[in-house]
C-alpha cells in the first residue's frame, strides 16, 4: 500500500486515509456503519451545478491525468472551482452518498458540512469523520466502530 502525500498534508493524515481507502476496498461493500454500491474516491472535488453526481459521468470534457476524478488543478485549469473536497467520497447507485472526512489536527468545519448539505439536489448524502489516531491504533481492520472515534455528522 502505497500512501499518497498531497501538498500540505501531514503523514499521519495521508498514511490514515490511505489504510482506510484500503479497509474499504478489502470489505468490497460494506465496512462498519458504510453499506454501498459503488465506487471509492480519495480526494473527491464537489463542484457546484454538479452536486453529488459522479463527476467523471458528468464531465466528460475535462482532461485528467489521474482520471476518473479531476484534481483540483485539472478543474481549476478548465475554470471549474470546487467548492469543496473531501477526503474519501464512496457512491452508491450512481451517486455520491458518503462524504468521508479523516480528521487529524483540524476538525471538519460546520461550513463544509453545511456547504455539502445544502449542495446536494439528489438523494442525501451521509457525512462522517473519522479519527486519524484510531485508524492508525488498529491491528488489522477493526470490527468496532467507537462513536468517539468515527462519528456520523451530517
Amino acid at each position: 500500500m502505497l500512501i499518497k502525500l498531497r501538498k500540505g498534508e501531514s503523514y499521519q493524515h495521508a498514511a490514515a486515509r490511505t489504510v482506510f481507502m484500503e479497509w474499504l476496498r478489502i470489505s468490497n461493500g460494506s465496512f462498519g456503519p458504510f453499506d454501498w454500491q459503488g465506487k471509492m474516491w480519495e480526494e473527491y472535488p464537489f463542484v457546484k451545478g454538479y452536486d453529488n453526481q459522479v463527476l467523471s459521468e458528468v464531465c466528460p470534457d475535462i482532461y485528467m491525468y489521474n482520471s476518473p476524478i479531476p484534481t483540483y488543478e485539472e478543474l481549476a485549469a478548465n475554470g471549474i472551482y470546487p467548492y469543496a473536497i473531501t477526503d474519501i467520497a464512496i457512491s452508491h447507485k450512481g451517486s455520491i452518498y458518503y462524504a468521508i472526512e479523516i480528521v487529524h489536527k483540524h476538525d471538519i468545519s460546520e461550513d463544509k458540512i453545511k456547504k455539502l448539505k445544502d449542495s446536494v439536489t439528489a438523494w442525501g448524502i451521509e457525512i462522517w469523520r473519522v479519527e486519524a489516531h484510531w485508524i492508525l491504533s488498529q491491528i488489522g481492520m477493526p470490527v468496532e466502530f467507537p462513536e468517539a472515534c468515527i462519528k456520523r455528522v451530517g
